[in-house]
């Protein structure tokens, strides 16, 4: 049954698919070593059976095909004459159906580049895909998701590895990220425009990083994970044989008062030859490689690992793993790490991905596909995917390309004929700036045609992110409707600017209409505003006339100017 707001949670349990070339994806195996269960929270505002993989797919979205068309277009891409959709196997419960629907729209032609001040990037292909669900909550190996934002339309952009430097990668991030907002249907903030990026160095391999949301920290992100990768290289050269081994020790930290192991049934380790020092190296200058075979544990649901290159004596650890020394007889260059937890299970998973990384240590970079950190750092994921988790969606028809499709797909502006035509409005630098990338400049286009141009873009642009500072709700949900009312109702007289933030922030979650809304802001005649600064000064004698100004104010709540009200009060005073 549905809670109080509407949700239902829907547990469920993925499987591994072959692929259309019969083939079981690394990816994908990789996913189903771990073993999870995921549940969904399903809103039934915000998701439908589609969302919860108990209905066939609908129709394409036009709108959102169109606008991906008018992309690839801008970027003088070859358009196929069919579009197929293709289900993409994804079983880490970012998608219910174990997979995420996707089509190639464009292909990269000599003309499709992007300049920037080292060169042209080509561009290879273009998307049009679904969203994930969004990760709410982890448990081990138990993993919660929402399904509000699952099945927005989402347009991916590849490039060619013409990419030389950081700085480049930022140059050509900002590119595409303007280049989307000029369709006018992005959305604006972080994580709406997100970076996977694929890094490589000489002597290395190619790793690829996902879901950069910050383009400001790109170029970090990058070097970050240059600096990664040539120091997995040069630690190649200090590594000499060594067989790793694994050794229960729970004997030895079963009577322990420290918070990492207290009360856990189970503490197993590895014994790392000639190791000691190694794990608090620096990979790069917020990474060190415990840190890095840490993500490698984690990935397999425990909460991370304790190695003597730490500061044992911080978990008050130091004599439990004197004790397992002695026993096993370790050297003073061998290094001892331990996971703890109840489930053996698990734990030996994760030891199993430890001790695999660890030997992968003598072929420097492995090829790998890692979760960009909000830290511009990277976290291991899972293996680097292949073709073979692609299959054919037969539940969606193909689309064919015909002449009438491609009249009707919109032309983008450029960037500098909105600039042009906005400062032509006598508009400030700094709303231009709001107006030329915005999703809501198709309304301003709108509203200035009948209102003042300043004024229109004070409504749609400022307001809104004042109201969304002052009361902490989602301005996005504010429709177009709301502010042409709004807009038609100031210029008439009917309401006070002054009270449109109050009205902007009840009509978000408001059950009754917009008009019933503005009806308890209307301006009040001078008679009914008479009557209640009587009212006011009769229930407050003795206070100053700055005190009743406030005490009208909250009273009428921007239902007259603040003018009006200072004079009225003044004269009643006296």
């Amino acid at each position: 049954m549905p809670d109080s707001k509407g949700v239902v949670n829907v547990n469920r349990v993925l499987h591994p698919a072959v692929g259309e070339t019969g083939e079981l994806d690394k990816a994908v195996l990789f996913e189903s070593i771990r073993d999870k269960k995921f549940t969904y929270h399903v809103s039934s505002y915000s998701a439908c059976l589609v969302d919860v993989d108990s209905e066939p797919p609908h129709v394409v979205n036009r709108d959102a095909l169109l606008t991906a068309l008018s992309v690839a277009r801008n970027l003088k891409m070859f358009i196929p004459d069919e579009l197929h959709v293709m289900r993409k196997t994804v079983i880490d419960g970012s998608n219910t159906g174990g997979f995420q629907r996707t089509m190639v729209v464009g292909l990269g032609s000599k003309d499709s580049v992007i300049n920037t001040s080292e060169g042209p990037v080509r561009v290879k292909d273009l998307e049009l895909e679904e969203e994930s669900a969004r990760i709410v909550s982890r448990d081990g190996s138990k993993v919660t998701y929402d399904l509000s934002g699952l099945g927005v339309p989402l347009i991916e952009i590849g490039t060619h590895a013409d990419i030389k430097s950081p700085e480049q990668a930022y140059e050509v991030a900002i590119a595409i990220g303007e280049l989307l907002r000029l369709t006018g249907n992005a959305q604006r903030g972080i994580g709406t425009i997100r970076q996977d990026v694929n890094v490589s160095v000489s002597g290395g391999a190619r790793v690829e990083i996902k879901g950069f949301q910050d383009v400001r920290e790109l170029a970090k992100l990058v070097n970050y994970e240059v600096v990664r990768q040539e120091s997995l290289i040069a630690l190649k050269s200090e590594l000499t044989g060594y067989e790793i081994r694994r050794v229960n020790v729970s004997g030895f930290f079963e009577k322990s008062k420290s918070r990492v192991v207290a009360g856990k049934k189970y503490v197993i380790g590895l014994i790392l030859p000639g190791f000691k020092g190694l794990l608090a190296s620096k990979l790069n200058p917020a990474k060190t490689l415990g840190s890095e075979l840490a993500d490698y544990a984690r990935s397999f649901g425990v909460k991370g690992m304790i190695h003597e290159d730490e500061d044992l004596a911080k978990y008050d650890l130091v004599t439990e793993f004197s004790f397992a020394r002695n026993e096993f007889g370790l050297k003073a260059s061998d290094l001892l790490l331990v996971i703890s937890g109840d489930d053996e299970a698990v734990i030996n998973r994760a030891l199993d991905a430890v001790t695999a990384r660890v030997n992968l240590l003598n072929d420097g970079v492995p090829e790998e596909t890692r979760v960009a950190a909000p830290d511009a750092t990277s976290v291991y994921a899972r293996p680097l995917p292949g073709g073979a988790r692609m299959y054919p969606e037969t539940d969606v028809p193909v689309i064919p390309i015909t002449g009438e499709l491609l009249k009707s797909v919109p032309v983008i502006e450029s960037k500098e004929a909105r600039i042009s035509w906005l400062k032509s409005l006598k508009l400030p630098d700094d709303l231009v700036s709001e107006l030329v990338l915005s999703p809501k400049l198709a309304l301003f286009r709108v509203l200035v045609s009948k209102f003042d141009p300043l004024f229109v873009a004070r409504l749609i642009i400022t307001i809104p992110k004042d109201v969304k500072r002052r009361y902490s709700v989602d301005v996005s949900l504010i429709s177009d409707d709301v502010f042409s009312v709004i807009a038609s109702r100031v210029s008439s007289g009917v309401i006070d600017v002054k009270a449109v933030p109050e009205i902007l922030s009840r009509v978000i979650d408001a059950p009754t209409s917009i008009d019933e809304v503005i009806g308890e802001y209307e301006l009040l005649s001078d008679a009914k505003l008479k009557v209640i600064v009587k009212k006011v000064l009769s229930a407050n004698k003795g206070l100053s006339a700055k005190a009743l100004m406030g005490l009208v104010m909250k009273e009428v709540r921007g239902r007259a100017s603040g003018e009006k009200i200072s004079k009225l009060v003044s004269e009643l005073v006296k």
